[in-house]
């Protein structure tokens, strides 16, 4: 039995965001993880995309991969997870984890740096609304966006709070391209025309050196990985953290439970992944980042609450495909950023808090398969329109706030051994057509003003899960206080998205970031 001062559980952006103001601090911080490695970045040698559709040599190879396994799963699913990541990416995760779905979709990945090896790196932040139900206000996270900000790298729009929310410091924006620059122009032209909200992305993507990171070199081809570091992933940061005299490092290791002694110290069981063996760590403090799910079964099996029905935040999530005449015939862009080039706020009713969130990508920059699996032709039929459509087309990502979300957890005892098992039950709210339909109209309202069109069929509603949204299972302000102290357990800090206390529409890892960031430094006074 080995005793660390502090233990932090997860090395995807909420476990780093914690352990930074803590090791900053001088406190002694061992980092446990189930991942072996970070995701292998591609060749810094790949052709861009153009290039790679042109036929360049070997390209199929870097577009489906050697044993075509970019080609699975090309429905409900993020492109990012087939062409970026082994098809073994995603394997055993639930079954390591211990988790049982019923009707939704669970991602979640067994490496160092957890899913910011294959994000999309959409970072707003919330607003006072978006934070509403929360037990403080978005000024309390300024100070803690703004350091997560310095130390991953943000470019895009400085003046876009009406989208982005708390304004942070930024590298200028990556150039819009193909259909993004035609349809951001058509915005800035007609704004007065149109009822929703729309500016370019902010991302989590170097513009301009930072560190040993270089800048995006707009080849395209983020759907397949960025070859230079460009696009934040955690495990760097988990390297530099290793470099420092006060973080240690524990990985290919999965937490298995937590237990609690008489004299309030906490007693990790671990289990190595390679050998089996199980290892026991104590200390006085736990910050849990495990990610949602698996936090939560650890939180809620130290509590021993056995079949209670508890809910759980979900967005739902749709696609739908767009396409602008006008860009018809144009030549696909040499260079541009394969991620989301323009974001937008849109309502759904009168309440500000309900409003939807939405991502465009150019499907210049998009897998192919993926395309062709949202348009409501036959497969031959979608092949060949694809070729004359690409220029012209786009997706549309949006995603709707957790309140429209039915999904509930249980945790189980498994009868054969024993073992807890937390067991996710997914689901809508029952007029959840009704509010869909409402907002695929006037979406297709709103962008018919900038000329984009709709194409009739091509509008997808995810699988519960599938948009990867979810939170709120352990919310501060009832299951753990307003630094996401579990209650009735000192010393026990949970810091990814399971402590949000609500679930606006927009992307939610930075404010996860954020989050975790204010609750290490309130961690680091108290020690």
């Amino acid at each position: 039995m080995s005793k660390a001062q502090i233990i932090v559980i997860g090395s995807g952006p909420a476990g780093v965001s914690a352990a930074w103001p803590l090791v900053e601090a001088g406190i002694r911080v061992l980092m446990i993880d189930a991942g072996f490695s970070a995701l292998s970045p591609p060749s810094i040698d790949r052709p861009d995309l153009m290039s790679m559709r042109k036929g360049d040599k070997n390209s199929w190879r870097d577009l489906l991969k050697s044993d075509l396994s970019g080609l699975r799963n090309a429905s409900g699913t993020s492109p990012k997870l087939r062409c970026a990541a082994d098809a073994n990416f995603l394997q055993n995760y639930e079954e390591l984890n211990r988790l049982e779905t019923n009707n939704y979709s669970t991602f979640g990945a067994l490496a160092v740096g957890g899913l910011s090896n294959v994000w999309g790196a959409a970072v707003p932040a919330f607003d006072n609304t978006d934070l509403e139900g929360f037990p403080f206000q978005a000024e309390e996270l300024s100070e803690s966006y703004s350091s997560v900000a310095k130390r991953i790298g943000i470019s895009g729009e400085p003046n876009d709070e009406a989208v982005q929310g708390f304004k942070v410091l930024m590298q200028p924006g990556i150039p819009l391209a193909g259909f993004s620059s035609a349809f951001h122009k058509r915005y800035q032209e007609n704004q007065g025309r149109v009822d929703f909200k729309m500016t370019r992305s902010r991302l989590a993507v170097l513009s301009q050196k930072l560190g040993d990171r270089e800048a995006c070199i707009e080849d395209g081809a983020c759907m397949w990985g960025c070859t230079n570091g460009a696009v934040y992933n955690s495990a760097f940061d988990v390297e530099k953290l290793k470099k420092r005299p006060d973080f240690k490092l524990i990985s290919g290791h999965l937490a298995e439970s937590l237990e609690r002694n008489n004299d309030g110290e906490y007693t990790l069981n671990v289990r190595d992944r390679k050998s089996s063996k199980v290892s026991t760590y104590t200390a006085n403090t736990i910050v849990l980042a495990a990610g949602t799910l698996p936090s939560t079964r650890l939180v809620l099996a130290l509590q021993k609450r056995f079949e209670e029905d508890i809910p759980f935040l979900t967005s739902p999530g749709l696609a739908s495909v767009f396409c602008m005449p006008g860009m018809l015939g144009s030549p696909l862009p040499e260079k541009m950023l394969g991620l989301s080039q323009l974001s937008f706020r849109i309502g759904v009713d009168d309440f500000a808090r309900n409003d939807a969130f939405g991502l465009l990508f150019d499907a210049a920059a998009m897998p192919a398969p993926d395309l062709i699996s949202h348009m409501p032709f036959t497969l031959p039929a979608g092949i060949k329109l694809l070729r004359a459509l690409l220029p012209a087309l786009s997706i549309a990502l949006v995603y709707l706030p957790g309140e429209y979300g039915r999904c509930r957890v249980k945790l189980s005892r498994d009868d054969e051994d024993a073992q807890s098992k937390l067991k996710i039950t997914g689901g809508y709210a029952t007029d959840i057509g009704t509010i869909t339909d409402k907002l695929e109209k006037k979406l297709a309202q709103e962008f018919r003003h900038l000329g984009a069109f709709r194409l009739p069929g091509a509008t997808q509603l995810y699988q519960p899960g599938a948009a990867n949204h979810h939170a709120g299972t352990l919310p501060m302000g009832s299951e753990t206080n307003s630094f996401g102290e579990v209650v009735g357990f000192p010393g026990l800090y949970v810091v990814d998205g399971s402590v949000l206390s609500r679930l606006p529409a927009k992307n939610l890892t930075f404010t996860i970031m954020a989050n975790a960031d204010r609750i290490g430094r309130h961690v680091a006074k108290k020690c």
